[in-house]
């Protein structure tokens, strides 16, 4: 993650969620503004990153293949 100067956001709250069952899991990008999210199992996903004073962030239909 990284803000509109490009700088890396460290510790932004990371959730995704399968949109058919609703399995989720949590991650925190690291300070080089990357996160991983491992072992997901197949399905569609919705994306939400929250940071302290930015806009949360949500993308839908992330599909994992």
């Amino acid at each position: 993650m990284t803000d509109r100067t490009a700088a890396a956001i460290a510790a932004a709250h990371v959730v995704v969620r399968n949109t058919e069952t609703g399995f989720t899991r949590d991650a925190a990008s690291g300070s080089d503004g990357f996160y991983r999210v491992a072992a997901l199992p197949v399905g569609t996903y919705s994306l939400t990153v929250e940071f302290r004073q930015f806009a949360k962030f949500s993308q839908a239909q992330v599909q994992v293949t």
